[in-house]
């Protein structure tokens, strides 16, 4: 876990060291199983309309999430960037509905949005990424708000986890007022219980 340094921008700070030391790993892959194997008795026990985040170039890779979700329920919902800085949501029904969007995210094809769009209130559990997180759960995303838009839209009993290495827990992470902290958040290495979902 990192401690804070003195007279550092804390949130500047904490997001540039989280990205440089996420970049540095040499394992993500393996890393990414082990996160993966602790994620699946999480959503088989909540298995009624869980979202997962598609994994873009070097975060917690959600791949082999996802197959095990449409295996198993045969749908799973993943998010997509809207104007505004908002994310839609999709019922996906297979792997191959994904495309390259915005960012360079694999999103649904657009010609297929309209007929399976989930609202935010249908959602049982979220797995959310995230550059940092602490262990009371608060969370620092990329600074374009899409995913702190979203919690403020999820039930009050959908369990929301975070998905980090072990090189993205710091000490302390600031927040403000509207900041909504994670449930749980599953590195490769430990299952942290941060509140209990209402």
């Amino acid at each position: 876990m990192i401690e804070l340094p003195i007279g550092k921008p804390p949130k500047a700070w904490i997001r540039e060291t989280a990205l440089a030391q996420r970049r540095s790993l040499t394992d993500r892959t393996a890393r990414s199983a082990a996160i993966a194997q602790r994620v699946l008795p999480e959503l088989d026990h909540h298995r009624q309309t869980p979202l997962v985040y598609v994994g873009v170039r070097d975060e917690v890779a959600t791949d082999s999430i996802l197959h095990h979700t449409l295996h198993q329920f045969g749908n799973v919902v993943v998010p997509y960037c809207l104007p505004g800085n908002e994310l839609g949501l999709f019922r996906l029904e297979d792997f191959a509905e994904l495309e390259r969007g915005a960012f360079g995210i694999r999103e649904p094809r657009e010609e297929l949005r309209a007929n399976r769009l989930v609202g935010p209130q249908e959602i049982s559990l979220a797995l959310i990424p995230g550059v940092a997180f602490d262990h009371t759960g608060n969370r620092i995303g990329y600074g374009k708000g899409y995913f702190d838009r979203l919690l403020t839209q999820l039930p009050k009993d959908c369990r929301q986890i975070g998905l980090a290495f072990d090189c993205q827990l710091f000490a302390e992470i600031p927040v403000e007022t509207h900041d909504i902290p994670m449930h749980q958040i599953i590195t490769e290495t430990q299952t942290i219980v941060c509140s209990p979902a209402d």
